[in-house]
């Protein structure tokens, strides 16, 4: 986190599973975590700019798994939606979202996705 070193799951994994804690970041000694973003970070300005162009550009907005509580990404579906786009939505629970949403589906994604990808 202090400085930026990438280090891979599979490295990371490792290391836990020899030691039973994360590893110290070999470059800073800093604490080293998952490329996420936590409550309160800022979003990356660069990929948010790219996500808002190929929403805007995009002829069907998929969202799997999603909540749609959490913006600024939950304003992607809409956005798409309101620039003419499909909206589909497969989520186990209801959004908030559920009622602009083409195609609705609430159920497990992982069954429900392999049932489309065997049903092509």
């Amino acid at each position: 986190m202090d400085c930026g070193q990438r280090v891979e799951i599979p490295d990371i994994r490792a290391h836990f599973d020899a030691h039973g804690d994360a590893p110290d970041c070999a470059a800073c000694v800093g604490i080293v975590k998952t490329a996420s973003i936590s409550f309160g970070q800022p979003m990356p300005e660069a990929e948010m700019t790219r996500a808002e162009a190929v929403t805007l550009d995009c002829d069907l907005m998929l969202v799997l798994g999603s909540s749609l509580a959490v913006y600024p990404a939950a304003s992607f579906p809409l956005m798409a939606k309101r620039n003419g786009s499909g909206l589909a939505i497969l989520n186990r629970d209801e959004t908030p979202q559920d009622r602009f949403a083409d195609l609705l589906i609430n159920a497990e994604i992982g069954p429900t996705m392999r049932a489309i990808v065997q049903a092509l």
